[in-house]
């Protein structure tokens, strides 16, 4: 104690005889600082030490507040500040002495449970166990309150030696950027227009209007950049420094791969000489001071005395750090950069295409389709890009390209309108063309495909009468005296007329008597002639003369209509339903009785896909490709090889072995049936006629192949001793051709399938009855054969040899009732 009361009384009489005199001085490096700025202030003691036991250490705070100050000698120390706002600060710094060697001893101690604190307070956060925390929260207390100890003795032995204050401001960022003389940069491309060519090299010559920063001289670096974009890659330059203000900058040869819109930027920096060369004396003085600790903390061997010096090596780095960055390295010059093109004129002036996903292919008054068009150039200027119509396509709105987008995809919208004209699928197209400098009388075409929507959908050809469909319209014409055109009257019609309860949402009818069937909103509806109970509405004697739901049947995926009998099958099931005449057993519900008036089940647990009926006999396909008929078998129409009568559906002999069966067809006016598959027709029955196909009349009791066909057959139909079909979309017919129902131009019967004389691209669909035959061809629906009772829908009450296209209903608008 006597030896510390003695130092006490040294320090004492030491700062007595400093107090009076000029011992601290104090500065900025600069006088002004800007807001966002650090601020970097100086202390330097004008004196020694009395003694080498004894040191002079600094406390510093701005505005009140406490900052690190740092001693890069023993009488110099620095703070390097945060950013700042703006503002007036006050820094003040006051100087202690003290012994050197107790005072580290202490510092020893605070530096070593300081890191022992840090770590005892990880450990504590990551802890779960209670008496583990518990040991570790009270060796926490143990070491705060060594490091609280020794920082009280370190006050002990420090005296105030003088206090010392200096003001400095901080202005905001306007005031600064108005007030400060900097230099400007300007930049002169060899190419004033801007544009440089594949193949070309550019030159830019970058000025600077001065070197000075508010009158301070600086050091500049020169250096520029054409930066990579995308994926076109970064220009190489060279550079060629002419003066302290002037450079010149030389591209390399631009590649292809260069091509488009390009920047250069210059990247000048500069560093201020007055205050390089303050930092670099104080960076100096603070690597000698670190090198003196780095070379005391190798020397030691006191874990203590170690950390001690490690913190004052990485106090003395910080500060190095900083001056370093803010006075002895090069600042960013912050300029306008300078934007150029680079063309690549190889590339041929067009249009790049690129079509929807489907093609190029709209449906008349259908949804529109988007495809996106893209310029192959980069243009010379602004590029309009106009659309002309054609036909049916709706108006295209143009699109403008320039040298920024002419190589992004822009999306152009197209729609087909509906012009109510039946004309099957065809071809309209879109004429583009361009204006704008190079680009000018550029043209280009699509061609679109339009999808017909007035096409016909179905069609049936019955006794004195017809009826067609098209968007699910139905239109009948011809004979009515049943009432079997649905128009509430039993007027004729001599050209197909809409039927006013059925205007939409048709979409199948059938019938080869006098009365019809069709299906609506997936129901079955019928009307005409009721002798047999044929309509479904459980009674008979009475015609029906508009459409009558058939509430029995349920809804249905497909129906037939023969003579006078119908049958449906079930959408959901698939069972098979028929009602009407079943005088022959035709019915199929192993009922002798003559007539069904409502919708009856035909027994077995069958599920078929399509179905036929006719005069004396019913056939149905079933899922699994099987043909199954029932009814009169005179004539071996059942097909099962014999001639005895089938009340319930039998198998049609080798229809089991076919694959894939298509369709199934009764004759309307004979006894006969026939399938279509995939490799052609096979027939059973009556073969009056050559109907077939065999080239021999004759019974046929089990299916024959009909000559003259071999591919998948889409649609059949049979009339009297009479059947056509679809093949390879052409109309093929063989059988009775006396009023030129084989369509062909001849009176005489076809041997073999025959096609008919027509000039057409596709047909789709067939449907014959009493001596006549429609088929939808091209969309259009055409009919020959005999044409009594203007059955052939054309307006003449006469037989045609070939076929012949029905009238079309002026417009087709659905709720306008043509007679």
């Amino acid at each position: 104690m006597k030896v510390l009361a003695s130092v006490l009384l040294l320090l004492s009489i030491a700062v007595s005889a400093l107090a009076d005199q000029s011992t601290l001085m104090l500065s900025t490096s600069k006088a002004s600082y800007t807001s966002g700025s650090r601020a970097v202030l100086i202390a330097r003691s004008m004196l020694t030490p009395s003694d080498s036991k004894s040191e002079f250490v600094f406390k510093a705070k701005l505005n009140s507040t406490n900052v690190k100050i740092t001693s890069i000698s023993s009488s110099v120390a620095y703070t390097v500040t945060n950013e700042l706002p703006a503002g007036n600060f006050v820094w003040q710094v006051q100087t202690f002495v003290q012994n050197k060697y107790d005072a580290q001893k202490l510092n020893e101690t605070i530096v070593f449970f300081g890191k022992e604190v840090l770590n005892l307070q990880r450990k504590i956060e990551a802890e779960t166990n209670a008496q583990v925390l518990a040991a570790l929260n009270a060796q926490l207390a143990r070491d705060n309150s060594i490091i609280q100890r020794a920082r009280a003795q370190l006050d002990k032995i420090r005296s105030l030696v003088s206090t010392q204050s200096i003001n400095f401001s901080v202005n905001p960022p306007t005031f600064g950027l108005a007030n400060r003389a900097v230099p400007t940069l300007s930049i002169v491309p060899d190419n004033i227009s801007g544009i440089y060519l594949v193949g070309a090299a550019a030159q830019f010559s970058v000025t600077l209007s001065g070197t000075t920063f508010d009158g301070e001289a600086a050091d500049w670096t020169y250096d520029a950049e054409i930066p990579a974009v995308g994926s076109k890659p970064a220009i190489e330059l060279t550079k060629t420094v002419n003066s302290a203000t002037q450079v010149t900058f030389n591209s390399a040869v631009f590649a292809s791969s260069s091509a488009g819109w390009r920047q250069f930027v210059p990247k000048f920096k500069y560093r201020l000489k007055s205050q390089y060369t303050k930092f670099k004396e104080a960076v100096g003085l603070a690597v000698i001071r670190k090198n003196e600790f780095i070379k005391d903390k190798n020397l030691s061997n006191d874990p203590k005395e170690i950390a001690y010096y490690q913190s004052l090596i990485s106090e003395i780095d910080l500060l190095i750090a900083a001056l370093s960055d803010l006075g002895l390295s090069y600042q960013p010059f912050m300029a306008a950069s300078y934007d150029f093109k680079v063309k690549d004129a190889s590339l041929p002036k067009g249009f790049q295409i690129t079509p929807p996903v489907d093609g190029f292919v709209l449906s008349e008054g259908g949804l529109s389709k988007t495809f996106q068009i893209r310029l192959t150039s980069d243009p010379d200027s602004d590029v309009f890009v106009t659309f002309t119509n054609d036909s049916q396509i709706t108006a295209v709105a143009p699109v403008v390209f320039n040298s920024h987008n002419w190589n992004i995809p822009q999306s152009v919208s197209i729609q087909a309108f509906d012009d109510n004209i039946s004309e099957s699928d065809h071809s309209s197209s879109l004429q583009i063309s361009s204006t704008g400098g190079d680009y000018n009388g550029i043209t280009s075409s699509i061609l679109i495909t339009i999808l017909d929507d007035d096409v016909w959908s179905s069609v049936s050809i019955a006794a004195d009468s017809g009826c067609a469909i098209r968007k699910g319209a139905l239109y009948c014409w011809g004979g009515n005296e049943y009432g079997q055109l649905g128009m509430g009257d039993t007027v004729t019609r001599t050209v197909p007329t809409l039927v006013p309860t059925m205007d939409s949402g048709v979409l199948k009818v059938v019938g080869n008597g006098f009365h019809r069937c069709a299906i609506k909103n997936l129901q079955v509806y019928c009307w005409g002639r009721n002798n047999k109970g044929q309509i479904g509405i459980n009674s008979s004697g009475t015609n029906v003369l508009t459409p009558f739901l058939v509430s029995g049947a349920g809804t249905v995926s497909d129906i037939a209509a023969g003579n006078e009998a119908s049958c449906s099958i079930k959408s959901s099931s698939k069972n098979v339903f028929c009602w009407g005449d079943n005088s022959y057993g035709q019915a199929g519900v192993n009922s002798t009785a003559t007539s069904l008036l409502v919708p009856t089940l035909v027994p077995g647990g069958f599920q078929a896909k399509s179905i036929a009926t006719g005069p004396t006999s019913s056939c149905f396909v079933t899922l699994d490709n099987k043909v199954y008929c029932s009814g009169g078998n005179g004539a071996g129409e059942v097909g099962d090889g014999t001639t005895i009568k089938r009340i319930s559906p039998v198998l049609v002999v080798g229809s089991d072995s076919l694959g894939t069966i298509n369709s199934v067809t009764v004759a309307a006016g004979s006894r006969q049936g026939c399938l279509g598959y995939q490799n052609g027709v096979k027939c059973w029955g009556d073969g009056i006629y050559y109907s077939m196909g065999t080239g021999v009349n004759g019974t046929y009791a089990i299916p024959a192949s009909v000559v003259g066909i071999s591919d998948n057959v889409v649609a059949l139909s049979a009339g009297t001793a009479n059947v056509c079909a679809v093949v390879s979309d052409r109309v093929k017919c063989w059988g009775w051709g006396n009023s030129g129902q084989n369509g062909n131009g001849s009176t005489t019967s076809a041997q073999y399938a025959t096609e008919i004389a027509d000039t057409y691209n596709k047909a789709t669909f067939t449907a014959s009855g009493g001596y006549s035959t429609c088929a939808i061809i091209d969309g259009n629906v055409k009919c020959w054969g005999v044409g009594s009772s203007y059955k052939l829908g054309n307006g003449i009450a006469s037989d045609s040899l070939t076929p012949v296209t029905i009238v079309n209903p002026s417009l087709f608008r659905k709720n306008r009732d043509l007679l």
